[in-house]
């Protein structure tokens, strides 16, 4: 016997109809029942067997809301999620769903700390940038956001950058639509701030961009096929979508990849965007399917798409940087050109904010990112005021009612709970060690280690006992192979803090690569008892229990990483290892494919499988640039064990 739910997701705003959003149905203890795509504005009826469900909408923002209990029967059951809870306006709404944000608790425009609050626009001519006149835009006010509406922009690149106080001035990419909205939300994460978010009518585009930008792989790629099946016509418009879509093209299936490029090229001619996707399915096509093309012609395209400007999606960006360091690490012509591109494709990267699906950096003009020694107190003489005079009176606007939850991510530290906070002044914003730990794990986490190390050398100057800047430093000491520097590290941020998983984890990881798996065994334990969810953690213990030939354990070890993230690629992969090891040949391509699929980006499901190839006559490694074999055998995730 069965009974059916429809699951209703409902949303004033007309921009968020359309919008594919994952939704979890959970039986009672947590089982997961099912996971579906459901439209906003629209309704998804689901077959269930008799019982108490919830429902939970994971938003491409990294919120997740849930229903109340509903329970199923042999008469149909109704649960509605009610999106317009999330802020006090319904067009806020969109922003909230389908824009990431370093938080969801935003401030007031009418605190005095937002007084200053400014914004200009910038567009590109040709390979320059000037300050744009605005083009009157439609204006949306609430205390806790404003939201821009652009209708007539040219089809050119825009940027709009924004400042408040002596904070850091940010520039956001626009994306390339005929109507774009611009929200504009006050925050403070460090001190008075501002988040920019970018939408378009095409709210599928901007949830599968959403998704990505969270990291909820699986997710994303549910939006990807969605959006691939379902285009209503052969031609794929407009820029924003077939951006979007074109990078993700490596995940999707090789038919759909096929049918679906000239299109995506085509809508894409002309931007760094398209350039990219076009470079990025060349690479792919000599990697997977032998195509002609030579590792110079790809290399030559790579460089032609960073002459051109950087991406508008910070996904694009992410590509070419992935494809820039293979390429500058490769001995070849164009080694010097690449390794020139990847530096300053780094600048903007280090500069970023990852979690923007459109490229967002701080930066003084939009071709220098980073920060330009000390920013003006007062906003440029061509920027416009975003907080008007007769705010400072109280317009008795009604509080968010609903701020939902927002999802982890692997591996990222906790974040300071600013909620609460008393507004500081000024003087008291600035904190040049909080700015060197705070560009140190930027550079960490793009890959920079001796940058990194630089900065967090800088802040242990000041306060020797910083324990987190000590095992961050750690971290990318043992990520440049330097191990003694790692260890004494390691070492010494334990003892100033005894319950710092993180400096564990690196000492053991440190102790497996150098074979002393008893020493790495205690460390990683340690870890994982003062966090018992560290994924990447327990997927280093089960690793350990390989090399030392416990197949059993090791394989108990990363199906429980896997169950707490099943998107850890690395544990997909170090599986797949246990079953190569064991000379379990299906199993094993079986789990190389998974980890593939879970990081399509990556060389591993193509450099760690070759044995097992080569074992059913069949070789794919001179698809491959070579890698060393530490690159394949350790974590490079600057969390990791």
């Amino acid at each position: 016997m069965t009974g059916t739910l429809v699951v209703v997701l409902r949303a004033k705003d007309s921009t968020l109809h359309g919008a594919p959003v994952r939704i979890r149905v959970t039986a009672t203890g947590g089982r997961v029942a099912r996971a579906e795509l459901v439209l906003v504005g629209g309704e998804r009826t689901l077959t269930l067997a008799p019982g108490p469900y919830t429902v939970q909408a994971v938003l491409p923002s990294g919120l997740v809301l849930d229903s109340e209990l509903t329970t199923v029967t042999h008469r149909p059951a109704r649960c509605t999620i009610d999106l317009d809870e999330l802020t006090p306006a319904s067009w806020l709404t969109a922003s909230a769903v389908l824009s990431p944000s370093i938080t969801h608790e935003y401030k007031d425009y009418r605190h005095g700390a937002y007084a200053t609050s400014w914004a200009r626009l910038w567009a590109a001519r040709g390979p320059s940038w000037h300050p744009a006149i605005w083009p009157d835009p439609h204006i949306d006010r609430e205390p806790t956001g404003l939201r821009l509406t652009f209708n007539a922009l040219a089809r050119i690149p825009h940027m709009i950058q924004t400042g408040v106080g002596t904070g850091p001035w940010t520039l956001t990419s626009l994306p390339l639509h005929d109507q774009v909205h611009v929200t504009v939300r006050p925050v403070w994460p460090d001190g008075p701030g501002l988040h920019v978010s970018c939408l378009t009518p095409e709210a599928g585009a901007h949830a599968l961009l959403g998704y990505s930008s969270t990291g909820a792989v699986s997710d994303a790629l549910a939006v990807a096929q969605y959006l691939a099946d379902a285009r209503s016509s052969p031609t794929i418009r407009p820029h924003v979508l077939a951006a979007a879509l074109g990078h993700h093209l490596p995940a999707l299936k090789r038919s759909l990849r096929t049918s679906l490029l000239r299109d995506i090229l085509v809508s894409t001619a002309g931007t760094v965007d398209g350039a990219v996707i076009a470079a990025w399915n060349a690479l792919e096509d000599m990697r997977q399917n032998g195509a002609e093309q030579s590792a110079d012609t790809v290399c030559q395209l790579f460089l032609r798409a960073t002459a051109l400007g950087m991406p508008t999606c910070t996904l694009g960006l992410r590509h070419l940087l992935d494809a820039l360091r293979s390429l500058a690490r490769t001995p070849s012509a164009h080694q010097k050109a690449a390794r020139k591109a990847l530096s300053a494709c780094a600048a903007f990267m280090t500069a970023a904010d990852p979690r923007n699906p459109f490229l967002t950096f701080d930066g003084v003009r939009p071709d220098a990112p980073g920060h330009a020694g000390t920013y003006m107190h007062e906003r440029p003489d061509d920027a416009v005021p975003l907080v008007a005079e007769d705010w400072t009176a109280t317009l008795g606007w009604p509080a968010p009612r609903h701020q939902g939850r927002q999802r982890s991510l692997p591996g990222t530290p906790p974040t300071e709970d600013v909620s609460s906070a008393e507004p500081r002044t000024a003087l008291e914003v600035e904190d040049p060690v909080r700015s060197h730990f705070k560009h140190g794990m930027s550079m960490l986490a793009t890959g920079s280690y001796e940058e990194a190390i630089a900065d967090f050398t800088s802040v242990l100057d000041a306060d020797p006992s910083h324990a987190l800047a000590l095992a961050s430093r750690a971290a990318a000491y043992r990520l440049i192979g330097a191990n003694d520097e790692a260890i004494r590290d390691a070492t010494q941020a334990t003892e100033l803090d005894p319950e710092l998983a993180w400096a564990y984890a690196t000492r053991g990881a440190i102790h497996r690569l150098e074979k002393r798996y008893a020493e790495a065994l205690a460390d990683l334990d340690r870890a994982i008892e003062l966090q018992a969810d560290y994924d990447w953690c327990i997927a280093g213990r089960g690793e350990t229990y390989r090399l030392m030939g416990k197949t059993d354990l090791a394989l108990e070890d990363l199906n429980q990483a896997l169950a707490i993230n099943p998107d850890n690629d690395w544990a997909l992969m170090r599986r797949a290892a246990v079953y190569m090891d064991d000379q379990q040949d299906q199993l094993s391509l079986s789990a190389f494919g998974e980890a593939a699929n879970a990081y399509p980006d990556g060389d591993w499901a193509l450099i760690r499988p070759d044995q097992t190839y080569r074992r059913i006559g069949k070789d794919l490694t001179h698809y491959v640039h070579p890698m060393p074999a530490e690159a394949c055998d350790s974590p490079r995730h600057p969390h990791d064990p």
